[in-house]
């Protein structure tokens, strides 16, 4: 809530004591199919609908604070494997926050440079294929910029995580990974549309 883009973090909003609220809907359709080998086993999940309330607020024209909650609100699939249960209902997804703070440049100018952090409070259920179960954190660096024209922000990070098993599972085993994102957009009718990829 309150940055420029969408899934990429950047256009620090500054500004003191400046509360941003947010509702965010996304559609995945076979966000997680299963495979053995080349040939798919299909869908574990096939429709999932998840909308995010988020919210955030700027402190001393340099610290961003912000939370997000993702809700399912459509998550079905199939059990494909006879090993994996299909999802089924609402569910909850991970409890995210964090904070951003400016390290060089000033809000809403052609660059500057934030170091970010998030972490990720395991409140929704594994069997839904919403959680992971662990609390994880992840870092970034977070350069980001504007004019009149245009924006953009590249994020580089790492996804923290204690690694996880999965024996005896289809399911991969999985560790920290290394993330990051790039976003740019042309600023139309004095900023207030944006058009462009993420």
């Amino acid at each position: 809530a309150g940055d420029r883009f969408f899934g990429v973090q950047g256009g620090d909003p500054g500004g003191e004591l400046s509360p941003r609220l947010m509702l965010l809907g996304d559609y995945g359709y076979k966000p997680m199919v299963l495979y053995r080998g080349d040939d798919s086993l299909g869908p574990i999940v096939k429709n999932q609908l998840i909308l995010h309330i988020a919210a955030g607020i700027s402190l001393w024209d340099r610290l961003w604070l912000f939370a997000n909650m993702p809700l399912a609100l459509i998550n079905n699939g199939s059990n494909v494997s006879g090993a994996l249960p299909a999802p089924s209902g609402v569910a909850a997804g991970d409890l995210r926050g964090g904070a951003r703070v400016r390290l060089l440049g000033e809000n809403r100018s052609l660059a500057t440079l934030s170091l970010s952090g998030y972490v990720y409070i395991p409140t929704g259920k594994k069997e839904q294929y919403m959680s992971t179960d662990e609390i994880h954190g992840m870092p970034a660096l977070v350069l980001s910029g504007e004019n009149q024209s245009i924006a953009y922000a590249v994020n580089a990070g790492m996804d923290l995580r204690k690694g996880s098993s999965n024996a005896g599972s289809p399911l991969p085993d999985f560790g920290s990974s290394l993330v990051g994102g790039a976003a740019f957009a042309f600023l139309l009718a004095d900023g207030a549309l944006q058009i462009g990829p993420e």
